[in-house]
């Protein structure tokens, strides 16, 4: 998160918190051949944010990516122009497909997040008790959050089979193997699409921890 600060500070943005949303999944009407292993062809096609790094993700578990927006992706699956979504983890899914999928598969696939932020000029104008009210809001809302997200992801998850929607996880060594393989095939393409240098500060935040 120093590093997502330091780099938004350029766009004149101050950071004050990570909001963490979910880890998200992909809904689906039907259950897909072998949902687990990565290399097999599900056949099914999926509604994917129009991002290179979501196609690539949904093709590497074995799907195929539709570039549709999120407003438009439950009429979508209601018409049968796509039978899954990826994007959305169990709120999302409950709160938007619930009525137009059977299937809820937890790949943690990515992890949402949103962010607290102030216009950076304006916040240099604050007084220091000022700032320090906004950053110790930001870091108190940040705690709350990371304390209850796994909670809150458990009750919209049981909401979803209390509907009867089935939920599947995935095991450790089916997680590593999306993992590798996301690194191998989704991770250099991502590096071209926002620059080298770009991911090289993101990758050695990550390595330093």
């Amino acid at each position: 998160m120093n590093t997502i600060g330091e780099i938004v500070e350029e766009q004149n943005i101050k950071l004050l918190a990570p909001w963490l949303n979910l880890f998200g999944g992909i809904s689906l009407k039907e259950l897909p051949p072998s949902p687990g292993d990565p290399d097999v062809p599900k056949g099914i096609k999926i509604r994917a944010p129009a991002m290179k790094v979501f196609e690539l993700m949904a093709e590497n578990l074995g799907y195929l990516p539709t570039p549709i927006p999120w407003a438009e992706a439950f009429v979508a699956l209601q018409s049968g122009i796509v039978d899954g979504v990826i994007g959305g983890g169990y709120e999302s899914t409950w709160a938007n497909f619930k009525d137009v999928v059977n299937y809820y598969l937890h790949y943690n696939s990515h992890l949402d997040m949103y962010f607290w932020i102030i216009n950076l000029d304006l916040w240099n104008s604050l007084s220091e008790e000022d700032q320090k009210i906004l950053t110790d809001v930001g870091l108190e809302l940040e705690k709350k959050r990371l304390a209850g997200a796994e909670a809150d992801e458990g009750v919209f998850a049981q909401k979803l089979r209390d509907y009867g929607i089935e939920t599947m996880t995935f095991s450790k060594n089916e997680l590593a193997k999306f993992t590798e393989k996301a690194h191998k095939n989704v991770w250099p393409a991502v590096k071209d699409d926002i620059g080298a240098e770009f991911m090289e500060r993101l990758t050695a935040a990550l390595g330093s921890r």
